[in-house]
């Protein structure tokens, strides 16, 4: 049946390490039912959630990979290189913000003035929409994008072929020739947010189409359109015609 079909006569042996934080109980107020008194006591050390772990060897292809570990860490942005170096004596890979930043680096040097609110737009709409479908489509292999995914996009957002070719130059020094990236760590698929000196936008991803830029009277200026209704502060408020 299926579920023999899947079977494996594999036993698949691993060793999971994961380091806690160890601090000193609080003083708490305690009934003693023998005396029938209360008293203070304290438990002497309380050992926290992991903040850092590995699970070795990796788990690949319903196999174990010695060549792998399976690393975890309770801050995204924090993986903990001396750790890894300790351990593993190899180069720690890039946390999920060190490849946000260093792709929209990437993005932004090689696009340089090219880089406007329509593209980054675009660039973000269609990874979300991968990101989307890959979740409704359950597939259990993960999703990642490359630098040719990537450089698609640019081209049909009118980027000339000489600054997408720049990109996928970028991206392959940051990330190595023909790397492949998971799209959550280089976007928030939750979040599209724009931001000025003075102000600061938060828009649902999924009207961010409705978001334009717009020169008038030699000023620029963010369009969003507001014929459906508009609160100020949770107060309906109207816009009248001048």
């Amino acid at each position: 049946d299926e579920l023999q079909a899947d079977a494996s006569d594999t036993v698949f042996t691993y060793v999971i390490c994961a380091v806690c934080p160890v601090r000193d109980g609080k003083q708490e107020l305690g009934y003693f039912s023998g005396e029938n008194e209360f008293h203070g006591y304290a438990a002497s050390q309380l050992v926290g959630s992991p903040e850092l772990g590995f699970m070795f060897p990796a788990f690949d292809n319903r196999m174990a990979n010695i060549h792998n570990a399976l690393l975890y860490s309770k801050n995204a942005a924090q993986i903990h290189h001396e750790f890894i170096d300790a351990v593993f004596h190899t180069e720690a890979p890039l946390s999920a913000e060190e490849q946000k930043a260093a792709f929209q680096t990437a993005l932004a040097e090689a696009l340089d003035k090219s880089c406007s609110f329509d593209v980054v737009q675009a660039v973000h709409e269609q990874i979300r929409e991968r990101i989307v479908q890959h979740k409704e489509s359950k597939d259990p292999e993960p999703l990642d994008i490359t630098a040719r995914e990537v450089g698609e996009i640019l081209e049909k957002s009118g980027i000339s072929e000489t600054q997408v070719q720049a990109f996928k130059e970028r991206y392959a020094k940051e990330f190595g020739e023909g790397a492949a990236l998971n799209p959550s760590n280089i976007i928030d698929s939750g979040k599209f947010e724009l931001v000025t000196p003075q102000v600061k936008v938060s828009v649902d991803p999924e009207y961010s189409y409705m978001l334009e830029t717009k020169i008038i009277n030699g000023k620029k200026y963010i369009l969003i359109p507001a014929d459906e209704g508009l609160e100020v502060n949770g107060l309906n408020v109207t816009i009248n015609n001048p």
